[in-house]
């Protein structure tokens, strides 16, 4: 790999503006705060987006679904469950 040094260098060399700063640091926070549980808490009473709260509480009761399992459940399906078959019994 150190023959590769100079290659590597050079491919690593580009435009990073502070621009380009500020939106990584942005971005890297966002995600730092996601990763923490900072955004937005779907409990009742606690705020969050009110559009998905009832899905959002009804599909948090289910065993192993987290508040970020069930943002991404929501964000993948929209809330819209009649696009699964109901339960047969």
């Amino acid at each position: 790999m150190r023959a590769k040094i100079p290659v590597l260098t050079e491919a690593l060399t580009g435009r990073f503006t502070e621009h380009h700063a500020f939106l990584t640091r942005m971005h890297l926070d966002l995600i730092d705060r996601h990763t923490r549980g900072d955004c937005r808490d779907h409990r009742p009473g606690r705020g969050g987006d009110r559009t998905f709260r009832g899905f959002l509480e009804l599909i948090c009761s289910i065993s192993g679904i987290s508040v970020g399992v069930a943002d991404i459940i929501t964000a993948e399906t929209g809330a819209d469950m009649n696009r699964f078959p109901p339960p047969r019994t």
